[in-house]
């Protein structure tokens, strides 16, 4: 599809037409268009004679196909039938097709069908991919669009208006007539009209039709540019738009860079399933069964959530610690707090963390530090913060009741005598017990120190 290129003079939203929310990207000169280099394309299935052919057309097919061609190649070649449409036909499979004239390099083709097609006959019905960017609407990027013969005529796009409340409005736009001799600023200008297909005779007649890509990464096939997987099926997008969605909603918004244990959790597969349609010559609901691209995730989702989870309690810990020490978080710590999990085999490293820790390497193996014993006072000090910052952070006390603690105890906690901290625990068991009278959701205590 011709991908959306936003207006550069104001605020512009890319929505789903169901959605209710409003996402504005911020306009500068280049743009807020996520926009990387194209590795290539993978389709969702192969393109195929229509009935009544010439024999010569089915020679430059079967030629074309042979030799790698893409199919709008092989389609321009053909040129149009006796009603001005092309020749070939889409024809859904239960595997993706690769053509190495789709690909800026083509030898990689056949890198991943080595590494991810199936053995018994070589087709490509599954693979892992990864994203580069957390927002679904720039994972997969959609519109209403028609065609002509010079390009897109037509595509739709939201613009948001704000007349006491934020109302967001589908528009359809087309390219603006140049004038001769005129200089353009920021690439072709798009004029706007309402969007209302069920009004539209473009899109009554078939000719103004919903489509979207897929952009992604693919483990193992080197690059900087993104793999797009064009594709026609509303049901398709929508599934995929769930899933995206699933997983966000656990991972605090997160879909860049995540990695199970070293590993891409998710996977792109077809799946032979039955859908919902409209028959147009009779107006009633049919069903029919057709091959779907679907998204998964191979990963347990109670691990995932639990994987975020405890990022979040370890975020909330190092947030109290800064709190009670006065000492807030630094950069590589801050890039491990926000970028994604903290748990069991989930691997996110930022840039800040690999500068840590080479020097930390550096260090070792320049420095000597002799390992000291802790004394029996320090490792009590120790433990009694501990037990402190994990009551400061999980939610047993309130904003009021830290105020009234910190004014009665002012210093940071690494500079409080072990008396002095133990009256602070004292203070801080007081106040919970008090609580406790009135909820049953208090933190337990033991032998006057908190559990």
């Amino acid at each position: 599809m011709d991908e959306y290129t936003p207006n550069t003079t104001g605020t512009v939203a890319v929505l789903d037409s169901s959605d209710e929310e409003m996402i504005a990207s911020v306009a500068t000169l280049l743009g807020p268009k996520f926009n990387l280099p194209k590795a290539g394309i993978i389709r969702p299935g192969i393109m195929r004679l229509k009935k009544g052919v010439s024999a010569g057309d089915e020679a430059v097919y079967k030629q074309m196909v042979a030799d790698g061609a893409t199919w709008d190649d092989i389609d321009k070649r053909l040129g149009k039938d006796g009603s001005n449409k092309s020749k070939l036909t889409p024809q859904n499979a239960d595997y993706f097709s690769i053509r190495p004239r789709d690909c800026s390099d083509p030898r990689n083709v056949d890198l991943i069908h080595q590494l991810y097609a199936d053995k018994s006959d070589g087709k490509l019905r599954s693979l892992p991919v990864w994203f580069p960017v957390n927002e679904w609407w720039n994972i997969i990027p959609h519109s209403l669009r028609c065609f002509g013969t010079n390009g897109i005529k037509y595509k739709s796009s939201f613009r948001e208006h704000r007349n006491g409340k934020v109302d967001v409005v589908r528009v359809c736009e087309y390219p603006l007539e140049l004038k001769v001799g005129q200089r353009v600023f920021g690439g072709r200008q798009w004029g706007e009209r309402p969007c209302d297909p069920n009004t539209c005779p473009e899109y009554q007649k078939g000719d103004c039709k919903f489509g979207g890509t897929i952009q992604f990464y693919i483990p193992g096939v080197k690059g900087m540019g993104v793999w797009v997987l064009p594709t026609t099926s509303w049901y398709s997008l929508v599934r995929i738009k769930s899933a995206l969605e699933a997983v966000s909603g656990m991972t605090g918004g997160r879909l860049a860079r995540l990695f199970v244990g070293g590993k891409t959790p998710f996977i792109l597969r077809k799946i032979y399933d039955e859908i919902s349609t409209i028959d147009t010559k009779t107006g009633q609901p049919v069903r029919r069964s057709q091959w779907l691209i679907v998204l998964d995730i191979e990963i347990d989702m109670f691990e995932l959530a639990q994987a975020y989870e405890e990022r979040q309690v370890l975020s909330r810990g190092q947030r109290a610690t800064g709190m009670l020490t006065g000492t807030p978080p630094n950069r590589s710590e801050r890039a491990a707090l926000s970028s994604g999990p903290l748990a069991s085999g989930m691997v996110e490293t930022s840039v800040e963390e690999v500068e840590t820790q080479g020097a930390a390497t550096t260090a070792q193996d320049g420095d000597f530090t002799p390992i000291t014993e802790e004394t029996e006072e320090e490792i009590t000090r120790k433990t009694i913060i501990e037990r402190i910052t994990r009551a400061w952070a999980d939610g047993s006390l309130k904003m009021p009741d830290k105020h009234d603690l910190k004014e009665k105890h002012p210093k940071k906690v690494e500079e409080m005598t072990l008396d002095e901290l133990s009256a602070f625990e004292t203070d801080i068991i007081g106040v919970i017990m008090d609580k406790r009278k009135n909820s049953e959701g208090a933190r337990k205590t033991e032998d006057g120190k908190l559990v």
